[in-house]
Formats: structure tokens, sequence, C-alpha cells
């Protein structure tokens, strides 16, 4: 994965995110990198894996991901 790392201190940053996913270590590297930040609730930030994307948050992450090859 881009930019990949091996700290997972970030997963922690959201309430309903489970450590041991598969797919844990990815959603750490994009929310390190400024890809992915979740939403807010109550009680903390949800990344909310089991729900569906819209096509304005895979947007988003798109731009947020090739936003430096956008700007040359």
């Amino acid at each position: 994965f881009y930019g990949e790392t091996e700290d997972a201190s970030m997963t922690d940053a959201y309430v309903d995110l489970d450590t041991d996913a598969w797919y844990a270590q990815t959603v750490t590297n994009a929310t390190e990198l400024g890809f992915v930040s979740g939403s807010e609730g109550d009680d903390g930030q949800y990344f909310n894996a089991d729900s569906e994307i819209t096509r304005a948050e895979a947007t988003t992450i798109l731009y947020r991901m090739f936003a430096d090859l956008l700007a040359m």
C-alpha cells in the first residue's frame, strides 16, 4: 500500500474499527496519509467499515490521493 507504515496506533483513532480486521493496517495508513478521516460520533471518530461509501466520499478520497498529481 502507498506510504505503508508499521505502526497501528492510528487504528485506535476509530471507535468502531477492529484492530484485528484484515483491513485495519490499510485504514491506519490511509488515515495517517490524510486520505480518510472517518465521521464524528457522540463518543469519538467512526470509520463505518460496514457502511456503503457514497460517490462524494469516493471522489474525496481519490482527490486526496492524487492531489499532488493534479497540481502538476
